[in-house]
């Protein structure tokens, strides 16, 4: 059905019941009287008609796009209420909203007033709740979006008072717009619950005693007086004015007369009190209560027992097994307060106290897109029919999309991918070819669709909205150019990535977010060339940046931010600021990403930049916690929450609210908050599969990162069969020996570790090997990092020598035998030091950790945590050369280091206790480590790793016994006992603790 915007309460019965002779409430004589024009207006036809006046679908060759036209009845008041309805609609016109209806204009016509709004295709949310049953948190979403409507109103000083269903429309393009502001009121003119404007009229009286299912869904009477404010009483409201106005179903709007429809009134309009932002609040949560829970909050069947239940009595409590969160519940009843101090100061806030505890599945792409075309094709069928061929847009300006797109991705850039693919001669050249094909084919395909959808529509948006949503279409096909052009350039290492990269390619949503697209300024027109070209450099350098090529981009980026500075346009600086950010963070410099993301978010938000202040905010998230530390964490669930507010205003992105979850559990992972870890992955995986398919790679992605939370706290059986699904996918979408594979067989490789299954581990670690080196060579980093997977299994397995084969290895081919240079040679080196120190070989395993010790002082700085377990090696080895002095010493620097960069609870911070701890035991001052070795227990035990447990129980056991508790069966003792059997199954890598641990088990 074609809705108007802006129809009363009457309109659906007015379409719906004609047919079916149960029309009364429509006057033929005005049905029949269609106009064919209405001031500058080409009437089309009659849409509806309510108790507040007509509306027609028209067509405004002003604006050049059909509207609503709303006409005042001329017997509906005398011309000061014309007057003052022509103020408030144009107070209307100045607010604009994603979820209100646009007031475009406002004017007389033989002494009546016409307001003309947006015209959109869609239906009321009552007919929404009421075709089908519906989700909770699918109601729940489309009132959030309403009551932004409301806030945004409220904000500009405007009061709706007569929020209720019928006056929200959800558009084809699920859009959801508050509707029929036919009540509003400037606040600054006070917004009583009654019409100071008016004059008494023949019609006025007492309220009527009708029957609610006689008069409508929403209990809307009209013509109805009441006493004095504050003397409300029901038998004051059961006296009908006069038979015929019984039924009616027009709003209470009446000089002198109540305001609003009586099932969703606050107690302050039927006391006729000053009417606020608030009664719209608890009109909002009445219709909510009802839509969740299937029934009004207060009981009542004639008008004046609602009354008398709204003003008197408490709302009915929710139903105690409704599968709505009791919090939602909360909120709404709180919104039901009688006495409006008693609500949220605000629609904000209660927004905020209704957000979704859980991201709620948002439709996918193509489903969003098919909304799209089908509204384009309605709009631009009727511009045909309204305006005739002269105003139809050629065939051939809207298919010039398709040459666009195939500058980007046509045959002849096809071509080219595949030449430069199939001359490397990989042997994953031909999956990640094909992977990488279906991912571009399918977006540019999108991308033509809505370019064409958009032209065909264009007298359906003003020109300016029009160049916008072009502008926006051009800049996304040039973010897919440029990567595009970076592939065809690929190496091998790039061809391994290319279908990853091709899952990242901007969505083009954005592109549909009118109050998005208009919050920036555009460049001055002398500047728009220069302004493109920097920015398609941007594009350029960000695709670089996602495919981590750093080499050149440092110094496009200075050229670009010289030429920035010079034009002086902000939202160009703050888009530099965001790339510069990106760069820094890839280049480790952690403290560079902070201070320009920082500045790019700052600038965004003042621009109304908003997605570019969300994007930002994402990548804050990650970069405000890149070591583990409490302050950083707590930096970055701020980072998630101003995330989730700016999504939550630009309607709460799919793909942005996936990543947002995905990045937050990483941090809470790497933090050891393991169980808010794994929540916040399950539901980014959920809405993944929603969005994606269980079986993407985006998805697998996704689940891997679940994988992760759950190997982390233990949960090694459920990791696994989440891991197995992601192995499946990959090897199913690529092949399996694809390089994209490296990272989910390393999660198993952990995960087999963690279990005990060494052997497992073994095989996974060759294979991991075997891919690397056939994809890029045996010095390549990735193929490093695998040899490193595959000695660290070997040490796990009490095979010390095979381990130092390959620690020694990864120095050869790095070329770091002689001097450390980087992360993976310091990290290498210090692996082999410690393997070197199991192995006996205790002065060459101190002079390595001492040259790791040095280099990574000079490459991350002395206080580093990293540094802190380079120390933590050198007291194992001091100790082994019976220096407990000096070992103590390097463990309390460790300490110190670990406690001011990740905190005292850290298991970083344990590691450094169980040092001192042992050497002070071996100093013989078994008190003291008694002391450091209870902490030591305790963070280990919070942690959950059985293995560091057990070695924790077992020195605070022998600690204690070393302080004089001795007894066999002392708790010392039996301690001791539950960490030897730990040990004994964390495998070989655990024999020699095992070992000290028996004899203190058994110690007399």
């Amino acid at each position: 059905m074609g809705a108007g915007l802006g129809v009363d309460d009457s309109l659906d019965v007015t379409h719906t019941q004609d047919a079916a002779g149960e029309g009364a409430q429509r006057r033929p004589a005005e049905a029949e009287r269609t106009p064919d024009k209405i001031a500058r207006f080409v009437v089309l036809e009659q849409i509806g008609i309510g108790g507040m006046g007509v509306v027609y679908a028209a067509w405004d060759p002003k604006l050049d796009r059909r509207v609503a036209l709303k006409l005042v009845r001329p017997d509906r008041g005398s011309a000061d209420a014309h007057g003052r309805l022509q103020r408030e609609a144009q107070a209307m016109a100045r607010l604009s909203h994603p979820n209100v209806v646009s007031v475009f204009d406002v004017g007389s016509h033989d002494q009546s007033v016409w307001i003309a709004m947006e015209y959109v295709d869609g239906v009321t949310l009552r007919r929404w709740l009421n075709d089908e049953a519906r989700e909770w948190e699918r109601i729940l979403e489309l009132f959030r979006a309403a009551g932004e409507g409301l806030a945004a109103a409220h904000l500009a000083g405007l009061v709706h008072r007569d929020f209720k269903p019928d006056n929200v429309l959800i558009g084809a393009d699920e859009r959801v717009l508050v509707a029929d502001f036919g009540l509003v009121r400037p606040t600054d003119e006070g917004s009583l619950a009654h019409d100071p404007d008016g004059d008494d009229q023949a019609e006025l009286g007492a309220a009527p005693a009708v029957p609610l299912e006689s008069i409508d869904p929403d209990l809307t009477v009209g013509g109805s007086t009441l006493p004095a404010a504050g003397s409300v009483t029901p038998t004051a409201l059961a006296q009908p004015s006069s038979p015929d106005r019984a039924g009616s179903v027009a709003p209470l709007t009446r000089a002198g007369a109540l305001v609003g429809t009586p099932r969703y009134m606050s107690p302050e309009q039927f006391q006729r009190s000053l009417a606020d932002a608030r009664s719209d609040q608890f009109s909002f949560c009445v219709a909510l209560y009802e839509a969740l829970y299937g029934y009004p909050p207060f009981v009542g069947t004639r008008v004046f027992e609602l009354v008398a239940s709204v003003t008197l009595g408490e709302p009915r409590s929710p139903p105690r097994d409704s599968p709505v969160p009791a919090s939602i519940g909360r909120a709404i009843m709180r919104g039901l307060s009688r006495a409006p101090d008693d609500r949220f100061a605000d629609m904000r806030g209660l927004l905020d106290a209704l957000d979704l505890p859980v991201v709620q599945p948002a439709p996918r792409r193509w489903p969003w897109l098919l909304a799209i075309l089908a509204a384009a094709a309605l709009a631009a069928t009727t511009a045909a029919w309204v305006a005739g061929p002269a105003n139809t847009v050629p065939v051939d300006v809207c298919e010039a999309g398709q040459a666009q797109i195939a500058e980007t991705w046509g045959p002849a850039r096809q071509a080219a991918l595949a030449r430069t693919f199939g001359a490397l001669e990989l042997s994953y050249a031909e999956t990640s070819l094909a992977a990488t094909r279906a991912g571009l084919d399918a977006w540019s395909g999108e991308w033509a669709a809505v370019y064409a959808s958009t032209c065909a529509s264009r007298h359906e948006q003003s020109p300016e909205l029009y160049d916008l949503r072009m502008a926006c279409l051009a800049q996304r096909r040039e973010q897919v150019q440029a990567l595009v052009d970076l592939l065809i350039q690929a190496d091998a290492e790039l061809v391994s990535e290319a279908p990853r990269l091709v899952t990242t390619l901007p969505t083009l949503e954005r592109c549909a977010d009118v109050e998005g697209l208009r919050a920036i300024d555009g460049p001055p027109p002398d500047q728009l060339e220069a302004v493109h070209g920097f920015r398609e450099t941007l594009a350029h350098l960000q695709a670089r940046l996602g495919a981590e090529r750093l080499e050149g981009v440092e110094r496009e980026l200075a050229r670009v931010r010289e030429g920035a500075e010079r034009l002086g346009y902000e939202p160009l600086l703050a888009e530099l600021e965001g790339v510069e950010g990106s760069f820094a963070k890839l280049s480790d410099d952690v403290e560079g990403a902070r201070a320009y993301l920082l500045r790019a978010h700052e600038l965004a938000l003042g621009l109304g930049h908003d997605r570019l202040a969300l994007d930002t905010a994402l990548a804050l998230i990650e970069v405000d916690n890149f070591g583990p530390n409490e302050q950083g964490l707590e930096l970055a669930r701020r980072w998630s929450a101003v995330a989730a507010g700016l999504s939550r205003r630009a309607g709460r992105p799919p793909e942005i609210e996936i990543e947002r979850r995905r990045l937050f559990g990483l941090v809470l992972s790497r933090n050891h908050h393991y169980p808010e870890a794994i929540e916040q992955q399950r539901q980014a995986l959920a809405l993944s599969e929603q969005t994606y398919g269980p079986q993407q790679l985006q998805t697998a992605e996704v689940r891997l990162a679940l994988v992760i939370a759950l190997g982390d706290e233990g949960r090694a059986a459920e990791a696994g069969a989440e891991l197995d699904a992601v192995v499946g996918v990959f090897e199913r979408v690529l092949d399996p020996n694809h390089p994209l594979l490296l990272g989910p067989l390393r999660a198993r490789l952990m995960l087999s570790i963690q279990a005990g299954e060494l052997d497992a581990a073994l095989l996974d670690g060759q294979r991991i090997l075997s891919i690397a080196e056939a994809a890029f060579g045996v010095e390549h980093t990735r193929t490093l990092v695998a040899l490193e997977s595959l000695a660290f299994v070997h040490d796990m397995r009490g095979d010390h020598p095979a381990a130092r084969e390959r620690f020694e290895a990864i120095l050869e081919r790095s070329g770091e035998v002689a001097q450390l240079r980087t992360h993976l040679g310091i990290t290498a080196a210090n692996s082999l030091c410690f393997t070197l120190y199991k192995l006996g070989e205790l002065a060459q395993a101190r002079s390595l950790c001492e040259r790791a010790l040095v280099a990574a002082e000079r490459e991350h700085g002395s206080e580093n945590t990293f540094v802190a377990i380079i120390l933590n090696n050198l007291g194992l080895i001091a100790r082994a050369e019976d220096q407990p002095r000096l070992g103590l010493e390097h463990d309390r620097r460790a300490l110190e280091i670990c406690e001011a960069g990740v905190g005292p609870t850290h298991p970083y911070t344990a590691y450094s206790l169980i040092g001192i701890g042992q050497g002070l035991l071996a100093l013989g001052q078994a008190s003291a480590a008694t002391e450091v070795l209870t902490r030591a227990l305790e963070i280990r035990a919070a942690v959950g790793d059985p293995a560091e447990i057990g070695e924790a129980q077992c020195l605070l056991a022998h600690a204690q016994i070393e302080s004089g508790v001795t007894h066999r069966d002392s708790p010392a003792r039996e301690l001791a006992r539950e960490g030897l059997s730990k040990l004994r199954e964390a495998g070989p890598n655990w024999a020699d603790q095992a070992q000290a641990c028996e004899a203190t088990a058994k110690a007399e």
